[in-house]
């Protein structure tokens, strides 16, 4: 029991987890985490939510949704709580999404600049390679395949809403989902 106060609680059971499932040789669990780069604040600010254990455990109940829908629960439990959500919290589920729907589709990163992102892929992404290639000829001003393999997407983006919606359109159009 000295180890868990090393290392945490959380990490401790995430940790015995994984060395169970590998004496079992079970495949690990473990998600695929997804990186985002963003020029938008998103965050729960301390005058939204001042008291910091909260905070920080609220972001721990955050980072463990894996679906849209938990994330609307969760959205109107904020709400309930601490009132109309601050304009950085409202991006912080908009990240949560995004991160969500590119995990679900096997992306590894995406780097959101205000006039284009950057996507790319992880081992397998769940991408029609010829639709991609077809929507990159329909549209070379807005879509390109740089030479290390990014998916380059050129817009106006002001908020990772307008991000989300973007791809969300995009993956209709390049995958059999």
């Amino acid at each position: 029991s000295g180890h868990i106060a090393d290392v945490g609680y959380d990490l401790y059971l995430e940790l015995l987890e994984e060395e169970m499932q590998r004496l079992r040789g079970e495949e690990s669990q473990k998600k695929e985490e997804v990186e985002i780069n963003s020029p938008f604040p998103a965050l729960l600010p301390e005058t939204f939510v001042p008291d910091m254990k909260t905070r920080l455990s609220l972001y721990k109940r955050l980072s463990e949704l894996t679906v849209e829908e938990s994330l609307k629960g969760m959205e109107s439990e904020l709400q309930d709580r601490y009132g109309q959500l601050p304009q950085e919290t409202i991006e912080l589920f908009w990240l949560l999404k995004t991160k969500i729907l590119l995990r679900r589709l096997g992306f590894r990163s995406i780097s959101i600049g205000r006039q284009a992102l950057s996507v790319i892929g992880g081992a397998q992404p769940k991408v029609d390679s010829l639709k991609l290639m077809s929507l990159i000829q329909k549209q070379p001003k807005k879509f390109s395949i740089t030479p290390d393999s990014k998916l380059v997407v050129r817009g106006e983006y002001n908020t990772l809403k307008g991000v989300y919606d973007d791809l969300r359109n995009i993956i209709q159009a390049i995958t059999n989902l």
